[in-house]
């Protein structure tokens, strides 16, 4: 099924980004850790989960296997601690997307974590 959306066409996006746990101030990071994505694969959502010693900036690209960036989340400057982030498997203009093996590409700062994620419906 296919939507055309014209130039006057506006559109609802809820992008669902839960910074769900902080660190206490006892438990600061050491280093950069990103943990494997889960549940994978998921029907619903997938969180991915990280750690930082310092703030930077983050950001969560989804891509199909085409190659093309299906998904967009630029989450902004978070602080240090743990962070979860959720993809409900949709796409940038909030339709759902097929089944299939999708890549998350997370970016904290400098660094890049790849993940492949399977999407069943």
């Amino acid at each position: 099924m296919s939507t055309i959306f014209g130039a006057a066409d506006i559109i609802n996006i809820t992008i669902t980004i839960s910074d769900v746990l902080s660190s206490s101030p006892d438990h600061i990071p050491k280093k950069v850790d990103i943990r494997p994505a889960h549940p994978n694969p998921f029907n619903n959502l997938v969180t991915i989960s990280f750690e930082m010693p310092n703030s930077k900036n983050v950001n969560l690209s989804i891509f199909d296997m085409k190659g093309r960036n299906v998904r967009q989340m630029k989450l902004g400057v978070l602080s240090n601690g743990f962070h979860k982030v959720l993809w409900d498997g949709k796409n940038n203009f909030g339709s759902e997307l097929p089944s299939g093996i999708y890549i998350a590409v997370l970016e904290l700062g400098k660094k890049s974590s790849i993940q492949k994620v399977s999407l069943i419906k």
